[in-house]
């Protein structure tokens, strides 16, 4: 998702900056998730749950949903629009049909540049 809406700060922009996985739980060797990570992890857990229930949430409902709960906490920008949002799927559909042509044993790698 960083590349589509070039938001550096969330999961993957972590591990680029030295985060390793075991990070990303207790004891939090690295202190808490920075709070700037949000907007995109938010994001990312709202368009997961809307994969998992079947169900299309327009921005006007991911805005709605702003405040509930400690990912979506005052999270989602106000300027994310629907083309935004459809840009985000797209990519994530590209990436799920990556991940369903990998042959069984191989790894899926995506390029990530912390500068772009």
């Amino acid at each position: 998702m960083e590349t589509v809406l070039r938001h550096r700060p969330g999961f993957y922009g972590l591990v680029a900056d030295g985060w390793d996985f075991t990070d990303f739980g207790s004891p939090w060797p690295k202190g808490p998730l920075p709070r700037d990570m949000d907007p995109s992890e938010a994001i990312v857990g709202l368009l997961d749950a809307e994969r998992a229930q079947g169900v299309r949430l327009s921005v006007s409902d991911l805005l709605a949903l702003r405040g509930r709960g400690p990912m979506v906490a005052a999270a989602i920008p106000t300027t994310l629009t629907e083309t935004d949002l459809d840009a985000v799927r797209a990519r994530r559909a590209e990436v799920f049909a990556l991940w369903e042509a990998l042959p069984a044993g191989e790894t899926l790698e995506l390029p990530f540049d912390r500068n772009a």
